[in-house]
């Protein structure tokens, strides 16, 4: 778990460090604008476009008069880069405001608005600063260093995003066995194999989910909490009673707090007399797993099952389940 905490700390402080070379985009091209806008429009640029053929040239005058109009193009051409850095800056900023989530696939559009669009504007300003004197000011380089920044990066978040499922895939090819001797250690298993691998939309199928059930989830996922942005429970109406429903009130209420919504709907009667296996799972993989209220005291396996058919599944029951508000109107009209 202290790994999981320090690889957020490290993608906040990467999420940080691109929204910082994003701003380098907008002061550069805010840079050359000024710049270029001063060379056509005040000294000798102004003297000419106000007087015209009748002001007197040296040939060096005159080399500059030559470059009026690709000047005033560069002008045009440093706005739109402004555009540009704009548009690379807020695709950086969505990522900022999912820092404290470990990045996925959802994030890798913001990481590509934000390289290419960075790239385009390396490109442009190159073109438009070609009238420039390089060497003439060091916020001349600030634009240039703004993208190495952005894309360095965006390509270390996606390794991020490409590299961890990889990884978790290994972790997980082999079945996990509960030891119902060791009721302990299958928490800490179950902790730092299970839920500290899993983020997003967590999903739950088992029909004898309550109280206890709960209880033992909040324990074994409380540490991994903020890996989640929605939690879905289906049960049966079975295991409804006035102690569950307040739980469930409890621990919602608390979750909010957090930015963490809790959902839990209630099987049909034909879904939870059919469905007898257990499944867990994320946006990526699924599990089936022991029943929630004995989860760590029961000899089962927790073992890798397919995504797919499992994801069906579960929006199947889930369309056809009945809110918990429902229920409780329902009760109160009987």
């Amino acid at each position: 778990m202290e790994r999981s905490n320090e690889v957020k700390s490290i993608i906040g402080i990467v999420y940080a460090i691109l929204n910082i070379g994003a701003l380098m985009l907008v002061f550069g091209s805010a840079y050359l604008i000024n710049t270029l806008s001063t060379l056509y429009g005040v000294g000798l640029g102004a003297s000419i476009q106000s007087n015209g053929s009748g002001v007197a040239l040296t040939q060096n005058a005159q080399l500059l008069v030559n470059e009026l109009s690709t000047i005033q193009r560069s002008v045009v051409e440093s706005f739109i880069l402004l555009v540009i850095s704009l548009v690379a800056t807020g695709a950086a900023f969505m990522l900022l405001l999912d820092r404290h989530q470990k990045p996925t696939r959802a994030n890798s559009k913001y990481t590509f608005l934000n390289g290419s669009f960075s790239l385009i504007y390396a490109i442009l300003f190159f073109v438009a600063s070609s009238n420039l004197i390089s060497g003439s000011s060091i916020y001349f380089y600030i634009g240039y260093i703004g993208f190495f920044v952005c894309v360095s990066c965006d390509l270390y978040i996606e390794y991020l995003i490409r590299a961890k499922p990889i990884a978790r895939a290994a972790k997980t090819k082999y079945s996990m066995s509960m030891d119902p001797s060791k009721p302990f250690a299958n928490v800490l298993s179950i902790q730092d194999n299970l839920f500290s691998n899993m983020s997003g939309n967590l999903k739950i199928i088992d029909k004898h989910f309550n109280s206890i059930a709960l209880s033992n989830f909040y324990r074994l996922a409380g540490k991994s909490m903020g890996n989640f942005k929605m939690v879905l429970i289906l049960t049966s109406k079975d295991m409804m009673n006035s102690g569950f429903e307040e739980d469930i009130k409890d621990l919602s209420s608390e979750l909010n707090g957090s930015g963490i919504d809790l959902d839990v709907r209630l099987m049909s009667e034909k879904d939870a007399t059919e469905q007898h296996e257990r499944i867990m799972m994320d946006d990526k993989i699924a599990y089936s797993i022991p029943p929630f209220n004995i989860i760590t005291k029961r000899s089962e396996h927790i073992t890798k099952i397919n995504f797919k058919d499992a994801i069906k599944r579960f929006e199947y029951m889930y369309g056809r389940a009945t809110k918990l508000d429902n229920y409780k109107a329902e009760k109160d009209r009987k």
